[in-house]
């Protein structure tokens, strides 16, 4: 069976979507391919950590308004 799988696989260009019920369930791949689409999936990540950080202090030292407003400031 695993020869035969590997044979299949070798002439679909060393990919290959199994189907069940109708649907794609899974994705065989070499494994470099499989390495490379993980460690994009990490730096993209990274990034989108790193600008939630950036946004939340960014925001965090916009409405900072403790200091800067007092109840005298207030127009009543």
């Amino acid at each position: 069976m695993w020869s035969s799988l590997k044979q299949l696989i070798k002439s679909n260009r060393d990919k290959c979507v199994v189907i069940e019920d109708g649907e794609p369930k899974y994705v065989i791949l070499p494994f470099a391919e499989y390495q490379h689409l993980q460690s994009a999936k990490a730096g993209a990540m990274l990034k989108e950590n790193s600008a939630n950080k950036e946004w939340q202090e960014a925001a965090e030292s916009e409405n900072d308004y403790t200091s800067s407003v007092n109840i005298e400031d207030l127009p009543f």
